[in-house]
């Protein structure tokens, strides 16, 4: 089991950004995101509104996941995905 379970570590993934998280501030999220992103406010909200979006691609899952934890932290809602999996996705909600 082991062996699967590095396998799976060491295969490519991806951030993909979802929206705005349950019950938070749109306004908030949208600044703390132009923040993480060093973006414009406008720039936040469109990237807010054109979901779901990769941010991020060929990470690693611990990598993925330190990313996925990042963005969460804004207020914003992502899922990773396994790159030769596409319908694989892992939620950590």
């Amino acid at each position: 089991m082991q062996l699967v379970e590095d396998d799976l570590a060491l295969q490519p993934y991806r951030v993909i950004l979802t929206g705005y998280a349950n019950n938070q501030d749109a306004q908030l999220v949208e600044e703390n995101i132009a923040r993480f992103f060093k973006i414009t406010l406008n720039q936040a909200r469109q990237v807010l509104n054109d979901v779901p979006k990769s941010l991020k691609e060929n990470l690693t899952l611990a990598r993925a996941t330190t990313y996925q934890k990042a963005i969460e932290n804004t207020g914003a809602k992502c899922t990773i995905e396994n790159m030769r999996n596409d319908s694989g996705r892992i939620t950590q909600e």
